[in-house]
């Protein structure tokens, strides 16, 4: 029958019946394989030998499965190549966060009120949200990837879920900024300033391992790694918890005297 893979890679060796699907993950049609449907590959990438029989249609949506900033699984190779993803998926990020605080400026802020200010409501929420949502998240895609026809809607609900935590970790992007401005006593209240402090400093850990490839002692890159993996993720959860509780920063943080400034952008 069918083969449905969700966050996995899927490898036909012999005769599948059915249609191959896989959302996030890669498809790979060895010599001498055959499948009788289609194949599709949802934010992943398909290897298909030539001498492969694949008797429907292949379907591929998108190729990349690193997001800017989020700490998920990423394929990106070593060396210089991935320093120069990094620094490229940086600046990126750095984009992103940028505009996002450009058209969102007091929605941003009032939702990176609630990381510092409910922290521990915050990062439950966002937990919840994240772990137990992407669940959900996945059982709806498969059961709406079975038909060609339900694709479409799996692509969109897997990029809101995608969307959701894009926002959550900008949003503590923009909270961890703005705590550091206030310490360092930076006479700004630019929003993009604070969101850039933040997100830098978020993603140090990951630049510097990056570029630590020239280094014989790979301990150090590894830890480092290890350590951004860790505080991008303490980041996803609590950002995108806060952005849930503030409803997409609709509400105000009751204590706002935790965070220091009121200016906008």
């Amino acid at each position: 029958g069918d083969v449905v893979a969700i966050f996995g890679d899927v490898t036909v060796e012999g005769k599948g019946t059915g249609d191959v699907v896989s959302i996030l993950g890669d498809i790979e049609i060895t010599d001498g394989a055959i499948v009788n449907g289609e194949v599709v590959t949802v934010l992943g990438s398909l290897d298909q030998h030539d001498n492969a029989n694949v008797r429907g249609q292949t379907v591929v949506v998108g190729g990349a499965r690193n997001l800017v900033g989020v700490p998920l699984v990423s394929k990106f190779g070593s060396g210089l190549f991935n320093a120069i993803a990094k620094i490229v998926s940086f600046i990126v990020g750095t984009l992103a966060i940028l505009l996002i605080i450009y058209f969102l400026p007091d929605r941003m802020r009032k939702s990176s009120d609630f990381v510092f200010g409910s922290f521990m409501k915050s990062f439950g929420v966002g937990i919840l949200s994240i772990v137990f949502g992407g669940v959900v998240m996945a059982i709806i895609a498969v059961i709406l990837s079975i038909t060609i026809i339900g694709i479409p809607v799996a692509i969109l609900i897997i990029l809101s879920y995608v969307a959701l935590i894009i926002m959550g970790y900008f949003t503590s992007s923009l909270a961890l900024g703005r705590v550091v401005a206030r310490k360092l006593n930076v006479g700004s209240d630019s929003l993009f300033i604070k969101g850039f402090i933040g997100f830098f400093l978020l993603s140090v850990p990951g630049l510097l391992s990056a570029v630590m490839f020239l280094n014989p002692v790979f301990f150090g890159a590894s830890l480092l790694r290890g350590i951004g993996v860790l505080i991008n993720v303490i980041a996803a959860f609590a950002g995108t918890g806060a952005f849930i509780v503030s409803k997409a920063g609709l509400h105000e943080h009751m204590d706002r005297p935790k965070l220091p400034e009121q200016g906008r952008s």
